[in-house]
């Protein structure tokens, strides 16, 4: 609408009009409805390429790409035009596209498989022909409510949450198709594709991301009611947001599915809509569950899980370094999706049965959290924190690697640096930036330690409550600690008393089974910030003696 698209005409220049309804009249006049549908399956594909929406590139052989090259409806300022019937040039002609059908229904008349030679796959009349009788029932209904026999293995690909708008997409095809179709196929009958029942997230729909997850769950319940006991399910899957993942990991877990394995497999088009940002994830991920088995119900430590989840991101690592995945270098974007994907294998496991220091479930968005922030600690080698390091909160993190030698910052600065680590917000709330007054709200100022006092004040209290042999104001081990109380606030508070001439011997007695990440981590920020110089030094010369 925002660009006055209102009908679907509107997307082709009059002579395509003319063409393609010719085409389709023709094609309805056909008696045999095999033989219709068929000449239909190569007319939508000849659609995609031939209205105004289509562009020419250069690369892939100097070509016209179709519509959906992106997923997703973008008006070009100049266009390139095929002949749509077919000829001695021309991308995606009738003629051509029919001649796919053709082939694509001898493959089914006579199906074979690719012979590998030396590692390589060879093709020539000696591929493997495979008999017997492989029929297999199609179904065209909603998966949350399919009714079939016990099966075993069920192959699925759920939508990416918001990112591509399905159903919306099809009415380009879906208008012309119905005016041959409508009067054989009820599914046909509506103007436009239905849209309510669609599990996708669309705020201008009314749809939530916690409705995807709810529809999600809905599926993945279906689909382990029709598995056999030691069936297998498998989906694809990539996102950048880490909300995403969780509600789709919650909703697989919390279904009664395990993920026995997770492939990362290339599988994007170097001209998608999704890899337009250079951040952007080109694998996708292939996910293999299994039902769980109620029986395993043993509790783990969250500290023993991480400390696994941290050895196995380590071993991928190196896999990735020594080519698993291809010659060419993968994206930062890439290496943190596969790393979080093999992680997340091992927390599958464990689902439902790893608990914290206080014996309580650790939540999926707590290790989510925790995972991602591992990940990007294991891969930065542009801002590395040191060893001692290695369990800092998110929040801590960001402070010290993008932060800490900052006045202002802009708001998409902001969004980059806690990208698939937290939300921006998080670092409002805990108080270490706040909305710039210039330039209307898109800058960010880093509060100062002395800044935060009042606020630290009341996370800490008074000192006097830790005294007398009382519990310390920690759990017990050191990962657990920063998930309490983050190591930025520990910092901050010993430099904003350390700058108003407050006594802090007593709270380095309260820190000390802490002190050793906190000094190292002052340290780093005086390094970083020559400011801080001075009440830094004054706190790491009492930690000395």
């Amino acid at each position: 609408m925002e660009h006055h698209y209102k009908y679907w005409r509107q997307m082709f220049n009059p002579r395509q009009l003319l063409c393609l309804s010719t085409l389709l009249k023709a094609i309805d006049e056909e008696p045999d409805q095999t033989l219709k549908e068929m000449l239909l399956s190569a007319f939508y594909s000849t659609l995609e390429s031939n209205n105004v929406f289509c562009r020419y590139t250069i690369s892939g052989g100097s070509k016209s790409q179709g519509i959906f090259s992106r997923h997703d409806f973008q008006p070009k300022l100049t266009f390139t035009e095929n002949n749509p019937w077919g000829s001695s040039y021309g991308q995606s002609t009738f003629i051509n596209n029919f001649q796919k059908v053709v082939k694509g229904k001898d493959y089914c008349k006579n199906p074979y498989d690719r012979r590998v030679v030396d590692g390589k796959y060879v093709f020539d009349e000696r591929d493997e022909e495979i008999t017997g009788n492989h029929s297999s029932p199609l179904l065209c209904q909603d998966s949350r409510h399919a009714n079939a026999d016990k099966v075993d293995f069920v192959i699925t690909d759920p939508l990416y949450s918001g990112n591509v708008n399905y159903s919306e997409l099809a009415d380009f095809f879906y208008i012309w198709l119905r005016l041959s179709l409508s009067r054989t196929y009820p599914h046909f009958s509506p103007e436009i594709s239905p849209k309510v029942e669609e599990i996708v997230e669309n705020p201008a729909r009314g749809k939530s991301l916690e409705d995807f997850g709810d529809g999600l769950t809905d599926v993945w319940n279906k689909c382990r009611e029709m598995l056999n006991y030691d069936g297998l399910m498998a989906f694809t899957f990539h996102h950048s947001e880490g909300s995403t993942w969780e509600v789709l990991l919650e909703s697989i877990c919390s279904a009664g599915f395990v993920i026995e394995a997770i492939y990362p497999i290339h599988g994007e088009a170097e001209s998608s809509l999704h890899l337009q940002d250079k951040q952007a994830i080109s694998y996708n991920l292939i996910h293999i569950c299994r039902k769980r088995d109620e029986q395993n119900g043993k509790k783990r430590p969250w500290a023993g899980v991480r400390q696994e989840i941290r050895r196995k991101a380590r071993k991928e690592i190196r896999l990735i370094e020594s080519g698993r995945y291809g010659a060419a270098q993968l994206s930062a974007a890439d290496i943190n999706i596969i790393l979080i994907g093999k992680c997340l294998e091992l927390y599958s496991k464990h689902y439902g049965n790893i608990v914290d220091y206080r014996d309580d479930i650790v939540p999926l968005s707590n290790a989510l959290a925790s995972i991602r922030l591992m990940v990007e600690m294991l891969v930065n080698t542009q801002n590395p924190l040191p060893s001692e390091l290695e369990n800092v909160d998110p929040v801590s993190y960001v402070y010290l690697t993008c932060l800490c030698d900052r006045k202002e910052i802009k708001s998409d600065e902001v969004h980059k640096a806690t990208r698939g680590i937290i939300e921006p917000d998080v670092l409002l709330k805990a108080g270490v930036i706040r909305r710039g007054r210039a330039k209307r709200g898109r800058t960010c100022e880093v509060k100062l330690p002395d800044e935060r006092l009042k606020d630290l004040e009341k996370i800490f209290g008074k000192k006097d409550k830790y005294a007398g042999g009382q519990a310390f104001l920690f759990p017990e081990l050191e990962q657990e600690w920063f998930d309490n109380i983050r190591l930025v606030d520990t910092a901050h508070y010993l430099m904003a008393l350390a700058i108003t001439g407050e006594n802090i011997a007593p709270w380095l007695r309260i820190f000390r089974p802490v002190i050793v990440p906190v000094r190292v981590a002052l340290e780093y920020m005086m390094q970083r910030n020559p400011t801080f110089q001075e009440p830094i030094q004054k706190v790491v010369n009492l930690i000395e003696v």
